[in-house]
């Protein structure tokens, strides 16, 4: 009796400063007790990429702009962007997206390919061609935005800030 005496008051002894511990957000059963342990609340409006962070578009002011806005932007893209000569003469068409961060200086910086042309060949003989072909595309979407001109910067709470913008670029034969 003794020994069930004695294994109740440590039992009631470790309930009752276990209490102390236990967090307002704990969740109490008969048999036992459950903390929860909440996860950092994550910034919809960031994104990283890399070390590198930044805002959502959505979630700016006033957004990035390249000098002359979105009608001068494709203008400089049209200029600028040769059709690989292979992807011509194989007929591949397709919508490159691509991702990167104006920096609050206006740079260009952490250019990536989002989202790419998937062209598959009739004939599977020359499905290395396409592929090859592709990449180029690619290759160039991505070398073409890497090199233009600063933006004028987005803008949060009045103060320029990093920004993640998405362009889609389409490769059409004519």
């Amino acid at each position: 009796m003794k020994i069930a005496t004695l294994i109740g008051l440590i039992f009631f002894c470790v309930d009752f400063f276990a209490q102390d511990v236990v967090q307002p957000d704990s969740i109490q059963s008969d048999s036992q007790k459950v903390i929860v342990v909440k996860k950092p609340v994550k910034d919809p409006c960031i994104v990283t990429a890399g070390s590198d962070t930044a805002y959502l578009m959505e979630c700016t002011d006033q957004d990035p702009e390249f000098e002359g806005g979105t009608t001068a932007m494709y203008q400089y893209i049209g200029k600028k962007l040769k059709y690989p000569n292979e992807a011509r003469a194989l007929g591949i068409q397709g919508r490159v997206y691509i991702s990167f961060f104006v920096n609050p200086d206006g740079t260009i910086g952490n250019v990536s390919l989002l989202k790419g042309i998937n062209a598959t060949a009739k004939d599977s003989t020359k499905q290395k061609e396409y592929t090859v072909a592709v990449e180029e595309m690619h290759s160039r979407a991505i070398t073409v935005i890497k090199e233009m001109p600063n933006w004028k910067p987005g803008f949060k709470g009045g103060v320029a800030v990093r920004t993640r913008y998405v362009i889609p670029i389409m490769y059409r034969i004519q």
